[in-house]
């Protein structure tokens, strides 16, 4: 079968049954791709607006609602964080046969069931469940699957596409905080609140999956990057083949475990990120001050997610890693160094720089992923990666916790987790690519 016969079948947009809805774009000079990119921004926004990125607005209502130490919370947390980690090998080989389009309505179910469990908890295992459920939901609505679709459909600005994609993912605590911490807790109450993020979550992501995402651009007859499939060249047909190593494969080499090492130490920030909220509150910063932060920090990290993004089209993208980890760095420092007497404009200094360098994890990941190992197998790849991420996103919060409850002060576990940013940037710059090329990115 010739190449322009395998390119008829598989790729004309009318045998697909492909809409005009792509011929309208292009003469806006858009493609679907845009749609694609526009629709898992808004995913990223309610999976982690409803989740993640807002947990630790809830820990001193839930130490005052329910009775519980902060250390029982942050166990709840380190439990939804593990959660994440321990599925997504599993939605990341789900993604990698089936597609992303049940996999998002799934999530979006599990989320939501878990916010629904804690809208009804009593006890504290109540809310562990819940979290566990969250957790599940949040790994198949969250940047794995997003970050899996958005490189099917872009290849010669992945990075950049991504950035514009994880954008989503900062812009949740922007759009979730404020609100949360200045109505919905104040006004409704702790378990009615979560109610309401139910409801959010299932009223969005479910319709976006039914109606707007496509997994693949050939599920529409169309090509990447929203061009026209090239002519033939070097002996293979237009369309971009995945090609790369296998899990097993990936496994097997020193770069996948260096960069297991590098996700477990980087994502211990977690730990200073879900614990500033209450931190402030404990030197006496009134709400309102916290909240804005948090804002801060995830409209700067919207900006990071962007340039991190289109820096790895640029530069190696261990080097952006590294930078990110340095930004972080500073960031934690600036945090440390917050009294009692603080001005507010100290706080939020910290917050602008820390935002900065927490926009780097997602562009760099998902870029190290496909560039080092190939796309044939990303998703199962991601995935287990994923599982070293959340394994330091789950320890850094624990450790903070423990360590306030045992000295009455988020100092000491501050220090550590700067440390091991600092620590992480010889581990990510030693990362070397496998001799098996992956051929779609170079």
């Amino acid at each position: 079968m010739t190449t322009q016969a395998v390119t008829s079948i598989n790729f004309n947009p009318a045998a697909n049954g492909s809409t005009g809805k792509s011929d309208a774009l292009k003469k806006r000079g858009l493609h679907y791709g845009h749609l694609i990119i526009a629709g898992c921004f808004v995913c990223g926004i309610i999976s982690n607006g409803t989740g993640l990125s807002v947990f630790g607005i809830f820990i001193k209502v839930l130490q005052d609602d329910m009775g519980w130490s902060r250390t029982d919370i942050m166990t709840a947390y380190a439990l939804f964080v593990l959660a994440i980690g321990t599925t997504s090998p599993f939605i990341g080989r789900i993604v990698d046969r089936r597609g992303a389009r049940a996999v998002l309505a799934a999530g979006s179910l599990a989320t939501s069931l878990g916010l629904l469990t804690f809208w009804q908890m009593e006890r504290l295992w109540h809310f562990h469940v819940g979290n566990l459920l969250l957790g599940a939901g949040t790994a198949a609505t969250g940047p794995l699957t997003l970050s899996f679709i958005i490189s099917n459909w872009f290849v010669r600005h992945r990075g950049r596409a991504i950035g514009i994609m994880s954008m989503g993912v900062s812009l949740s605590a922007v759009a979730f905080a404020p609100l949360i911490a200045v109505r919905l807790l104040p006004e409704l109450g702790l378990k009615p609140t979560y109610l309401a993020l139910a409801l959010i979550n299932a009223g969005v992501l479910l319709p976006l999956a039914a109606f707007l995402i496509r997994t693949r651009p050939a599920d529409m007859g169309l090509p990447p990057d929203g061009g026209a499939f090239p002519a033939k060249r070097t002996g293979q047909t237009a369309a971009p083949t995945a090609g790369g190593l296998s899990l097993k494969a990936a496994v097997a080499t020193p770069a996948f475990w260096l960069l297991g090492l590098y996700l477990v130490m980087n994502h211990s920030y977690m730990g200073v990120l879900q614990s500033m909220f209450p931190h402030l509150a404990d030197l006496g910063f009134p709400p309102g001050i916290g909240a804005t932060a948090l804002g801060l920090i995830s409209i700067c990290a919207t900006f990071g997610m962007f340039f991190f993004g289109w820096l790895c089209d640029r530069l190696p993208v261990r080097h952006v890693a590294a930078a990110g980890l340095g930004t972080l760095a500073t960031g934690i420092s600036l945090l440390i160094c917050v009294g009692p007497q603080a001005p507010a404009g100290f706080v939020f200094l910290h917050a602008t720089i820390m935002g900065f360098g927490v926009g780097c994890w997602l562009p760099a990941l998902s870029m190290l992923a496909g560039r080092t190992f190939g796309m044939a197998h990303y998703g199962a790849v991601y995935g287990l990666l994923s599982l070293f991420q959340h394994i330091g996103g789950a320890g850094g919060p624990l450790l903070a916790g423990y360590v306030f409850d045992a000295t009455g002060s988020y100092h000491r576990a501050f220090f550590l987790i700067l440390l091991l940013q600092l620590l992480a940037m010889p581990v990510v710059l030693s990362v070397k690519t496998p001799r098996q090329t992956p051929p779609d990115f170079f």
